[in-house]
């Protein structure tokens, strides 16, 4: 396992861009391929949120608006590592590999198709602007066991920004 690729992957959560630009320097291409969720697996999970916090002086020092400040704010860094691994030069090859998956077997594609289904509007245009412009072609459908099936996969082939 690759300590780099270790390292960017433990600042997901919290939206560490500044220091996972200074890693990315070191990291090489796919270095996480063994990983239960690869990088750009894992942030196309933790990305994609919208927070609706709403700033209110009346309740200033109430503990429930701390917390869903920082949520905000923690949704925004995750959603700005999602534009930049997405398309930095190191992931780009990334997107079309297929032993490139998680520990379900999908792609990079995928399961950014996946998860794209619970993103804010926000990222889903920014997703079609940059990234898949036909990505709602791409269909899910879940089967009586939960399994879920991708069709018309064809359409993310040469259709990337």
């Amino acid at each position: 396992m690759s300590q780099i690729a270790n390292q960017i992957w433990n600042k997901l959560f919290e939206g560490k861009l500044d220091e996972i630009k200074v890693l990315i320097i070191d990291y090489e291409e796919a270095s996480d391929k063994n990983f239960n969720h690869p990088i750009l697996h894992e942030i196309s999970h933790q990305a994609g949120n919208k927070s609706y916090y709403i700033y209110n002086e009346d309740n200033e020092d109430n503990e429930e608006s701390d917390i869903l400040l920082r949520q905000k704010e923690r949704f925004e860094r995750q959603n700005e590592v999602f534009k930049y691994l997405f398309k930095h030069n190191k992931f780009k090859n990334l997107l079309f590999n297929d032993k490139y998956i998680d520990k379900y077997g999908y792609t990079v594609l995928e399961r950014l198709r996946i998860e794209y289904e619970n993103y804010c509007e926000d990222m889903k245009i920014w997703i079609r602007n940059n990234i898949l412009p036909e990505i709602d072609k791409v269909i899910i459908k879940v089967d009586n066991y939960g399994n879920m099936y991708l069709i018309n996969k064809h359409f993310f082939n040469n259709n990337i920004q």
